[in-house]
Formats: structure tokens, C-alpha cells, sequence
């Protein structure tokens, strides 16, 4: 019982200052995001994402410390807290899916390393039965032949990363899409 009270003394302050992170990410979201520039946002944003994964590790932890039998993966993807005396819970975020188109690779990657790849309950042999069930098309042909081992899971993601992650490809692709949009006809005023 004592390792399980030292377990929790040593886990509740880590807890509270994360907990005072996400407060001031809040009140910067309130006060200033309007008049940030989108480069500190998208900085702010991904703070807040590796905020809410060792939040998420140590409400785990402390969760497991108090109650061991219960202690689960699917405890991961739902933040019950308060921020500045709010009480908020979020809904489990689904795994995105990606089948090969450059455009939707940024957003697939981020998030699928901020719901399976940093996900300290998770060993690498889940991770890539996650990542091939998000895989879909062109993307899992290119990882199809790997078998679902522990160690083929980083040479699945090395492959993707080195596929996909090229930021002219990526940037030519949303350009050209901006440029395919149909014209808006003009109207006369008479």
C-alpha cells in the first residue's frame, strides 16, 4: 500500500503542472490567438498535443497506481480534467485513415503520432496493426509486404515517412488544387 501511496505523491505534482500548462495554453487561446501569427499557433498547437499525451501518461499511471486491475489502452483516448476550474471531457479521437494522397499526409501523420506512436501503453507490434487498418490503397501497398513484427514497424513508418513526407510534392498539391477551383462568375451591376 505504501508503494502505491509514493507511487501517487510522486505522479500528483506532475499531474498539477501540466494541468497549469493547459491554463495557460487556454488563456492564451482566449486572449491572444486572434492576433497571433499562424507559425506561433501552429508551434502552440503542437505543444499542446505533446501536453495532452503526457498528461494523458500520467492520469494513466496514476489511474493504474489506484486501481490496477481496471487499468486499460482504451483509458488512454478520453481527457477527463478541469482547466481553469472547467471541468472538460473530451471524445476518443478515431485513428485517421490515409490511402496516398500528399495533401492528407500532414494531418494523418501528426495525428496518428499523437494517438498511436507516442502512446506509451502501446508496443510496437499494435502500432503497426493500428497504422495498416489506417492504411488504405496506394499508402498500403507500400507496406503490405511487411510482416507485423515489432521491428517492421519502424521500417513500415521510415517507408511512409519517406513516401509521403516531401514538402514541395505536398505544397505543389495543395497549390494546384487552389488553382482547380471553379471561377466565380462575375455579376453585373446592370
Amino acid at each position: 500500500m505504501s508503494d502505491i501511496k509514493s507511487k501517487l505523491e510522486k505522479l500528483r505534482p506532475k499531474r498539477q503542472v501540466i494541468i497549469g500548462q493547459l491554463g495557460r495554453a487556454k488563456d492564451f487561446v482566449l486572449n491572444r490567438a486572434a492576433t497571433a501569427l499562424i507559425a506561433e499557433l501552429e508551434t502552440r498547437l503542437e505543444y499542446l498535443e505533446s501536453t495532452k499525451i503526457n498528461f494523458e501518461s500520467v492520469q494513466t499511471k496514476i489511474d493504474n497506481a489506484r486501481h490496477p486491475s481496471e487499468s486499460s489502452p482504451s483509458n488512454l483516448t478520453v481527457l477527463d480534467t478541469t482547466i481553469g476550474g472547467t471541468p472538460i471531457s473530451l471524445p476518443k479521437i478515431p485513428t485517421p485513415n490515409f490511402s496516398g494522397d500528399y495533401i492528407n499526409w500532414t494531418s494523418f501523420y501528426q495525428t496518428f503520432f499523437a494517438l498511436v506512436h507516442n502512446n506509451p501503453a502501446l508496443n510496437n507490434v499494435t502500432r503497426f496493426h493500428y497504422l495498416r487498418s489506417a492504411l488504405r490503397e496506394k499508402a498500403l501497398s507500400c507496406i503490405r509486404a511487411l510482416e507485423v513484427t515489432e521491428t517492421n514497424y519502424e521500417a513500415a513508418l521510415e517507408t511512409l515517412i519517406s513516401r509521403y513526407n516531401k514538402k514541395q510534392v505536398i505544397a505543389h498539391d495543395h497549390l494546384k488544387k487552389l488553382f482547380n477551383f471553379p471561377q466565380v462568375p462575375r455579376n453585373s451591376a446592370t
